[in-house]
């Protein structure tokens, strides 16, 4: 009889063991699939943060409706801009690529404001995203082939401009084929205000081909149209990339992007001026 009650004892133990541990791993898978969705839902609405570069290859183009957009301070949610159309379009002939479509989108969001797409096949090549500008807000994309003796080929320079209250978000990177492949030549994009600029070519002062960017600097108690000083960033062509060469501070206040240039003896024609629509965008 002992015998008997000691092995239903341990058969209830083992029963109620079995139970116990059936409850602990369905606990723990329902707490792992939370984590997973969590985090994905994470990455999925994560937003892109200042200039970096969003590339994408290989893919065909699509209706692009829907963006996930989100601003500090603000919940994360999806806004659409059924006014998002094509704000340029071009074909350029590329070494060893052939023809490529290039097509500019505005307003900022909603999918890539610029894409490249091989003319023949249909597929796109490329696509380069700029920083998000609020829904409502008249933002404007163009782009300009433009031909160097420094480059073999041509290059394809991107700008996107944002308002604001006061003053103007501007946006530049620049693609164009390294070794029979569309790149974007910047490790991030170039950025600047009304009151500065941005350059493509000779940097001079034989240090070769390259871009550049300069801004103001808002010092203490200062307005905005008072004299700053001013910002100049120099990239110098690498072979494969635009790559960091320079940055330095004027030591003086100037009251405009022009001055500062002409007192630190660089003859940089800023590339905007050479755009319709903003070729008075000193006068902004």
């Amino acid at each position: 009889m002992a015998v008997v009650t000691a092995l239903a004892r341990f058969r209830s133990g083992v029963t109620l063991a079995s139970h116990y541990m059936k409850g602990l791993f369905a606990r723990l898978f329902v707490g792992f699939i939370a984590f997973t969705v969590g985090y994905g839902g994470h990455i999925v609405t994560a937003p892109r943060y200042g200039s970096a570069s969003v590339i994408r290859q290989g893919t065909k183009i699509a209706a692009q409706v829907f963006s996930i957009h989100s601003q500090t301070g603000e919940p994360r949610g999806i806004e659409k801009r059924e006014n998002r159309h094509v704000s340029q379009e071009a074909l350029v002939r590329l070494p060893k690529i052939g023809r490529v479509r290039i097509q500019a989108f505005e307003p900022l969001g909603d999918g890539p404001e610029f894409v490249f797409t091989n003319a023949d096949s249909g597929k796109e090549i490329r696509s380069m995203y700029f920083s998000d500008s609020p829904v409502g807000v008249s933002s404007h994309t163009r782009f300009k082939i433009i031909s160097t003796k420094q480059f073999s080929g041509p290059l394809i320079v991107a700008i996107a401009m944002a308002p604001g209250g006061s003053d103007c978000a501007w946006e530049m990177s620049v693609a164009a084929a390294v070794n029979g492949k569309l790149e974007e030549l910047t490790y991030e994009h170039l950025e600047t205000s009304d009151e500065g600029g941005f350059f493509v070519g000779d940097l001079g002062n034989r240090v070769g081909f390259g871009v550049a960017q300069w801004d103001f600097v808002w010092g203490e108690d200062e307005a905005h149209v008072s004299p700053h000083q001013y910002e100049i960033k120099i990239y110098k062509w690498n072979g494969g990339r635009f790559e960091w060469f320079r940055v330095f501070r004027t030591p003086a206040k100037y009251n405009s992007g022009r001055a500062a240039l002409r007192a630190s003896r660089l003859n940089y024609i800023d590339i905007r001026k050479t755009f319709a629509a903003w070729s008075d965008v000193e006068d902004w």
